[in-house]
């Protein structure tokens, strides 16, 4: 039952989250997102040389791997959002109860991706050997430091 409370909450702060004044800049974020996960796959692609049969294995699991990572870090954003607001005095009708509820619902979503992340390790160990899951991690680590220098390398 409290899960259910979590997930309808959390519902209705996804639905404030995106209710807000980013309407124009969300399609162009989303954008940013699937642009940096088809560069980022092209790159896992080329470093990590899988078979048929691996890539067969491997990519529909990863590619559901993103999507509900990326959904779950959604949410756990749409409560970050909510702490701001509520700070900023820009919610002036969230209570101590209202900001009790973000603060589990931000937890909630910490541990989901923790769980997340853990279920696709264990999937990815019978799906690749051991050299390819170490290259697979080295891998998205090398791209994450890449995509970060490129951001500190394009402001001004």
């Amino acid at each position: 039952m409290k899960k259910f409370t979590l997930i309808l909450i959390s519902g209705l702060i996804s639905l404030y989250g995106f209710a807000q004044n980013r309407s124009n800049n969300n399609g162009a974020e989303i954008s940013k997102i699937k642009e940096v996960t088809m560069a980022k796959t092209a790159y896992l692609k080329s470093v990590l040389d899988l078979t048929q049969k691996e890539a067969d294995l491997f990519w529909p699991v990863y590619l559901k791997y993103l999507e509900t990572r990326e959904l779950y870090t959604a949410k756990r954003r749409s409560c970050i959002t909510g702490f701001n607001n509520y700070m900023d005095g820009r919610n002036k009708t969230m209570n101590e109860r209202g900001v009790k509820t973000l603060l589990d619902l931000f937890s909630f979503y910490d541990e989901a991706i923790v769980k997340l992340d853990k279920s696709f390790y264990l999937e990815i160990q019978k799906i690749l050997p051991i050299k390819k899951q170490v290259a697979f991690y080295k891998a998205e680590e090398d791209f994450r430091v890449k995509l970060l220098q490129q951001l500190k390398n394009s402001k001004p």
